[in-house]
């Protein structure tokens, strides 16, 4: 598989370039803003400003923020077709080894099961690559420029985010997984409720004739009860997790405006204008996003994690030999 890998690299050498540099672009993006409006604010404060710079600032302000919706855009296309790529190359060696494998293999492994490693092992690979690594890797280089600005701009702040973001990123995997959970549940409850259905129908003679409807009735209630708790557990995290999070933003904007007047010696870590105050509160703001997808994509790694095995055994299944046809002998 890492050769499988590789080669599809090399194939597409360019695609990953433009990847590269449409992840840049969208950091870049991403980080610029808070800077020109830092500027725009403390010319504006100091009194000492011209008009035409600062309308150059603010139209570049607005055309940044603008084009982060296309840069973003560009960026998960080129991942996804960056992972549609290696999915094709994937399933293009798979029938390759398909043809090679003997017969015995067939014989040991149900069509059905086979199918499954085609479409949904390598649709989980494919998710490792466009919302797994790519996507991770992305983000995190986001959270990086964002700390390394913060840390430029008022160091204070830089340490209150450090102790913060860990405890933070905690709380969004705990509650990721309990959202998981909840939906894996439901899909289990589903997935009763649409078997007792052609059950019920193939057999509801014996039901009428031994009048169990009543049983039917609680079995169905069962499995619907089971899938609306499950539903209700997911809500809730969802209903709760934005708030927590909005809620720990305030006090961390709070907590530095406090610190940052509180004395002399604090004033000089913090070190803020009005302006870079401004630029922190959008910083603050925008790290919580990337920190949240963070935590989907782990999610989505380790759900690859179980796809990527039952691919490497299929390549490691032996292959059948193929004898050269025997060329009979001109002179004979």
């Amino acid at each position: 598989m890492r050769n499988i890998f590789w080669q599809t690299l090399k194939k597409n050498i360019l695609l990953l370039v433009v990847l590269i540099a449409a992840i840049i672009a969208s950091i870049a993006v991403s980080v610029t803003p808070p800077l020109i409006l830092q500027y725009i604010v403390d010319s504006l404060v100091s009194g000492s400003f011209s008009a035409y710079p600062l309308l150059t600032a603010g139209i570049l302000y607005f055309a940044l923020n603008a084009g982060s919706g296309l840069v973003d855009a560009l960026k998960e296309t080129l991942i996804t077709v960056f992972g549609q790529k290696i999915t094709h190359g994937l399933r293009s060696a798979m029938c390759q080894r398909l043809d090679e494998l003997p017969a015995a293999y067939f014989v040991s492994h149900e069509a059905g099961a086979v199918t499954s490693l085609f479409v949904n092992d390598v649709d989980t690979l494919e998710n490792l690559f466009d919302s797994g690594v790519v996507s991770m890797i992305a983000d995190a280089f986001t959270i990086f420029s964002i700390l390394a600005v913060v840390f430029h701009l008022s160091p204070g702040l830089g340490i209150l985010l450090c102790l913060c973001l860990p405890l933070l990123f905690l709380l969004t995997r705990y509650f990721q997984k309990r959202m998981l959970q909840a939906q894996r549940d439901n899909r289990i409850a589903v997935s009763r409720t649409n078997e007792l259905i052609p059950e019920t129908v193939h057999n509801i003679r014996t039901i009428h004739t031994c009048q169990q409807e009543h049983y039917l009735r609680q079995r169905y209630g069962r499995t619907i009860r089971a899938s609306f708790d499950a539903m209700e557990r997911s809500n809730f995290c969802d209903s709760i997790y934005s708030p927590i999070i909005i809620t720990s933003c305030t006090v961390i904007i709070c907590l530095m405006m406090a610190l940052s007047v509180s004395s002399p010696s604090l004033q000089e870590i913090f070190g803020m204008t009005v302006g870079s105050v401004v630029a922190l509160i959008a910083y603050v703001r925008r790290i919580f996003s990337p920190l949240e997808s963070i935590g989907m994509e782990i999610q989505n790694i380790q759900s690859a994690v179980a796809g990527i095995g039952r691919l490497k055994d299929f390549f490691a299944e032996p292959i059948q030999e193929r004898k050269e046809p025997e060329v009979p002998d001109a002179a004979a």
